[in-house]
């Protein structure tokens, strides 16, 4: 059976990079300006080798790029390919990223990737992050990524070198050739608060680039993880944590308006990968959606879809009384549940939206969970923005939390503060609709002490004190509702490091990664 296993995991990763690439061929006819590429694979360098293991540093393959999207300094592309790996393996593997341009031809970018290799992982597929430095050349970028440790997976991080070539960049770059009529990116925003309906692995971000009226790619990529490392008298124990990741891209297709309704399917592959605390579990799903848009606006409409996936799965167990290991191999067809999306196309800016000010404005920001969840620190979120011009802006946000409970000689306080500075970039469109991203630092304070009473009359206390640093990244919406009052959704990713400190004498550090849920608020401008 592990013959078997390891046959049928390859097989279907081969199945689901073909599946794609033929999407994606079935499409170039549909979209001039997208921009193909043709991955070559070459030299490597691990930076730790732990077992002191022969390992390959020329690494041969070939693979393609895509580029979905491209608007200014940013792009978002996908890549499938073969490679041999540092053991001698061929490695199958499909991504879904973006890069953007940071100074004259330098990129920095972050790919997602699900690989397939009998080197690691039991032949079982992996999914994981990789950031990436590039330098684009006239018909060629050269690409320098690092494939990071992933705990219990890979113990061997290293430095991977590949040039993309593009034989056709001439044609697909001509600034002269227009974009065909219903191209765009569209985001996604799962609404959890209506009839308790979530989004893609209940947060993460989706995105939708369509080539046409007609046809486009669904793309889908959620990411958490922490490694955290404790002190305790002396003693140092972990690094330990969990790492959890999940990748969706399929095709997507839409018939035609019929008034202000609109029918849509897509399908395509769904992985989801956990890894940590003595489990690890993979999904691989094939999975088909059905749905309909309704138009409110320009540039915006809500979606309502179901749909039904073909899942296999594994599920590896720790038993650490005896430090055995147990497996479970499932393969089923289940329904996807019922989704509620807004959606906001990012279509060609039209000089400035309407009721979209021009002179500087500042206002408050109210922010909630998409469950219209109001405690601090579960999304809710109180700021203020400032926008000298319709397209640059600040935000600082502050996020309290503050409770206290009494019972007898029983009690229970907590005291925290997060700040949040954001810069933030704005895309003015027709029909009151903008979009934006932003990035900015994170800083968080928290305060807990509790105390306990007995029967027998002794008495037990607790205290801890945290503090975190990190960067935050956010994309999001805004929508006119009228003169000054906007309405808000977005997505958000955070990057921290936490040190907690529990009565003095127990230390923890913490790095921790995230992409958050769907955040909804309102905005002032005046």
């Amino acid at each position: 059976m592990p013959g078997m296993r390891s046959w049928v995991n390859a097989r279907a990763t081969i199945v689901a990079a073909l599946a794609v690439g033929c999407g994606l061929q079935a499409v170039a006819t549909a979209e001039a300006r997208a921009e193909v590429g043709i991955n070559v694979y070459g030299l490597s360098h691990h930076l730790k080798n732990p077992l002191n293991e022969e390992l390959r540093e020329f690494n041969p393959g070939l693979g393609l790029q895509w580029t979905f999207s491209r608007a200014g300094r940013g792009s978002l592309e996908g890549n499938v390919g073969i490679y041999q790996d540092s053991y001698g393996h061929a490695n199958h593997h499909l991504s879904l990223g973006g890069r953007v341009r940071v100074a004259g031809p330098i990129e920095l970018g972050l790919q997602m990737i699900n690989a397939s290799s009998s080197s690691f992982n039991s032949g079982e597929p992996i999914l994981t992050p990789y950031p990436f430095l590039a330098a684009r050349l006239p018909g060629a970028t050269l690409n320098l990524a690092y494939i990071p440790e992933v705990q219990s997976i890979n113990a061997m991080p290293s430095l991977a070198t590949f040039v993309t070539i593009y034989p056709w960049r001439r044609a697909a770059d001509s600034p002269n050739e227009p974009a065909p009529a219903g191209a765009g990116s569209v985001l996604e925003f799962g609404i959890a608060g209506l009839a308790r309906i979530n989004g893609f692995s209940g947060n993460g971000m989706l995105w939708r680039h369509m080539f046409d009226e007609r046809r486009g790619m669904r793309l889908g990529v959620m990411l958490d993880g922490t490694v955290s490392t404790w002190h305790n008298r002396d003693q140092e124990s972990g690094p330990d944590g969990y790492y959890d990741a999940a990748l969706l891209l399929q095709y997507l297709s839409r018939g035609e308006p019929r008034g202000r309704w609109r029918p849509y399917w897509a399908t395509g592959l769904e992985t989801q990968f956990y890894a940590g605390y003595g489990a690890d579990r993979l999904t691989e799903a094939w999975r088909s959606d059905l749905g309909v848009e309704y138009r409110i606006g320009d540039g915006l409409a809500l979606a309502l879809e179901y749909g039904v996936k073909l899942t296999y799965s594994w599920r590896d167990v720790l038993a650490f009384e005896d430090y055995s290991e147990t497996a479970e191999r499932r393969l089923n067809l289940r329904g996807t549940g019922t989704r509620l999306a807004l959606l906001v196309s990012r279509g060609a800016a039209d000089g400035g939206a309407p009721m979209d000010p021009q002179q500087p404005v500042s206002g408050p920001v109210v922010l909630l969970g998409s469950d219209l969840d109001t405690q601090p620190f579960d999304n809710a979120a109180v700021a203020w923005h400032w926008r000298p011009s319709p397209t640059r802006g600040w935000r600082l946000a502050l996020r309290p939390d503050i409770s206290t409970e009494q019972h007898d000689l029983d009690r229970d306080r907590r005291f925290g503060l997060e700040i949040r500075g954001e810069r933030l970039f704005r895309r003015p469109q027709a029909g009151g609709v903008a979009t934006y991203w932003g990035l900015g630092p994170i800083l968080r304070f928290s305060y807990s002490d509790a105390r306990y009473s007995y029967d027998d009359g002794s008495t037990a206390s607790y205290a801890n004190r945290s503090t975190a640093v990190g960067l935050t990244s956010l994309v999001g919406a805004e929508i006119a509702i009228t003169e000054g009052l906007y309405a808000l959704a977005e997505y958000s990713a955070d990057l921290r490091w936490t040190r907690s400190d529990d009565n003095n004498d127990y230390l923890s550090n913490r790095w921790e990664i995230g992409v958050n849920e769907v955040r909804l608020g309102l905005a002032s401008a005046f």
